[in-house]
């Protein structure tokens, strides 16, 4: 009976313990704020899209308004925000761009790993740069490899520190960071998990060299080219925490704060979409002939499209809030960390699906003239299928059926 308690439990609309914290007086507050610059970053969003290059405007004007320290412990002079207030600040940022969106996102949870598994002096030491001087944290983890876990970059053991040599690709957040928070395996170790170790790397370090080689069809300004790291010395006072503490620490979160916060991008890019396409039905788009109606506001098929990609962004945003609140009890081991997995799995589902259809239907519904690049309604499309492509959703559906049917809950890893 226990697996069946279980089960039930993660069913749309069942209660979950909510956690303490800081979504209060300052958290409203950024939030506020956040709503008074977004329509400054939407006006350069096209610009920025087609131009492609980092969002370096939005970043500093975030900076300047102290989104930096949204992730940062009230002790060092953060707002220590909770991860429902993350996933709220990164798909709204997604609305009007999910490039600076995404290296945002890659920032925060960069601050959220010091916290789990950086020690006190590192935390004074990194906090305090955000604090001080808005520092910024770009990330380095997947390789090109045979497989996404077929990691070459070696941290080998030397004195006073390690060497790190090895190739990194979608490194995102990379450009105009201070730090690349870089993933490697400790040389001689057993497995990944056993030897993968985190260590902030100054971007400027002797040997990391950065190919500028970001080319995709979407998210283009993401800064997600590959870097090779070529004998750069790491002093151990850069290590974050011993070799495979971010995947043992218990419960290890690390996996369901970046699924989640995908989520919450995928989720905003189709809010942002929708809201653009409401707009133009109302000011330019024409009725069919013979729809039997003088307005396209009107028009039978596009009511039903506009229901069917309302439906489809209500149904994520109710997930993607369930998914915070779930891992937030799992911090608090009000449940296990494997049925707020689960519940991530399936924000990632809807939420994907919803960004593909209404990315899609927006031109359906808007007809042809809305193909015209002066209107930049095809980054909504390209940003979200490439995005999307992340890690492959036919697993989020198989692991959602063996919870649903066998119990099993998913494994702790980098995806899940």
């Amino acid at each position: 009976m226990k697996e069946e308690k279980r089960v039930s439990e993660l069913k749309p609309g069942s209660a979950v313990p909510s956690a303490p914290g800081s979504t209060g007086a300052v958290d409203a507050k950024l939030l506020a704020k956040l709503h008074e610059l977004l329509p400054e970053i939407r006006a350069r969003a096209i610009r920025g899209d087609q131009e492609g290059g980092y969002p370096r405007e939005d970043m500093e004007l975030l900076a300047r308004h102290g989104f930096m320290l949204l992730d940062v412990p009230e002790a060092w002079g953060g707002t220590e925000a909770k991860i429902s207030t993350d996933i709220q600040v990164c798909r709204e940022l997604a609305t009007v761009n999910s490039s600076t969106a995404q290296i945002f996102f890659v920032h925060s949870v960069g601050v959220r790993t010091i916290t789990e598994i950086g020690n006190r002096e590192q935390q004074t030491r990194y906090f305090g740069e955000i604090r001080d001087r808005a520092a910024r944290i770009g990330v380095a983890a997947s390789e090109p490899g045979t497989h996404v876990y077929d990691w070459k970059a070696r941290f080998t053991p030397v004195s006073g520190g390690y060497r790190l040599n090895g190739a990194k690709h979608f490194c995102t957040g990379h450009e105009f960071a201070d730090y690349i928070q870089v993933f490697a395996v400790v040389e001689g170790s057993a497995s990944l998990p056993e030897g993968v170790m985190l260590a902030m790397v100054p971007t400027n370090a002797k040997g990391v060299h950065a190919r500028g080689d970001w080319n995709a069809m979407g998210q283009r300004q993401t800064s997600s080219g590959s870097i090779d790291f070529t004998d750069v010395f790491i002093p151990e006072r850069d290590v974050l925490g011993p070799p495979g503490a971010i995947l043992s620490k218990s419960p290890s979160l690390f996996g369901l704060y970046y699924q989640v916060i995908f989520s919450a991008i995928y989720t905003g890019i189709a809010e942002g979409a929708l809201a653009e396409a409401l707009e133009y039905v109302r000011r330019q788009a024409r009725p069919w002939p013979t729809s039997g109606v003088n307005a396209a506001v009107k028009d039978p098929y596009i009511l039903q499209h506009v229901g069917e990609m309302s439906a489809s962004v209500q149904a994520a945003k109710t997930l993607l809030e369930r998914a915070g609140r779930m891992i937030e009890s799992a911090a608090l081991g009000a449940i296990s960390r494997g049925q707020a997995s689960v519940a991530v799995a399936d924000a990632k589902v809807v939420s994907t699906n919803a960004a593909l259809l209404v990315t899609n239907l927006l031109f359906q519904i808007c007809g042809a003239r809305s193909s015209y690049r002066t209107f930049g309604f095809d980054r909504f499309w390209r940003n979200a299928r490439t995005l999307t492509l992340h890690d492959p959703l036919d697993y989020k559906l198989r692991e959602i059926g063996d919870y649903c049917l066998n119990g099993a809950e998913p494994p702790v890893g980098f995806y899940s």
